[in-house]
């Protein structure tokens, strides 16, 4: 093996491919070549089915690891914290500005159970879906994500 030493810093750990999600025909939004711009948009695509970060940095052209390096670059967070705080938004969304059953929006956002979302729901917002969907009939309060 030949071994030439450190990968300089300004070199990419992983050859720098063609992003997936463009060339096998996906569609997950704009043309981007910016891999967390494409992990965001499979990420919005994909809320009611948990995708692997191996699978998401594959179709953005670059390693898991990589990924999250970006991500925690941009966001100051993992991917993981990234995809929890858009399924919670489009959640809090649905609670607040549809009349749609508290199950499916669990359900629609990835959630396996309404235990579970109702859970996190609470631990996002400081109270229930169902105490926030009462609150938002008199008046929207819209309680933003934290990583954009």
């Amino acid at each position: 093996l030949l071994h030439d030493g450190p990968r300089p810093a300004s070199r990419m750990q992983t050859p720098n491919l063609p992003p997936r999600a463009v060339s096998s025909g996906e569609d997950y939004g704009p043309l981007a070549t910016d891999p967390t711009d494409i992990a965001l948009a499979m990420l919005d695509a994909t809320l009611d089915e948990p995708l692997s970060i191996a699978r998401i940095a594959e179709a953005a052209g670059c390693s898991a690891r990589h990924l999250q390096r970006l991500c925690r670059r941009r966001f100051g967070q993992s991917l993981r914290h990234v995809r929890d705080d858009l399924r919670m938004a489009a959640a809090h969304q649905r609670v607040q500005q549809t009349d749609l059953p508290l199950t499916e929006i669990a359900v629609a956002c990835g959630f396996s159970s309404l235990a579970a979302f109702s859970r996190r729901y609470r631990l996002r917002f400081g109270m229930p879906p169902s105490h926030d969907r009462q609150q938002s009939t008199a008046n929207s309060v819209f309680r933003p994500t934290t990583f954009r």
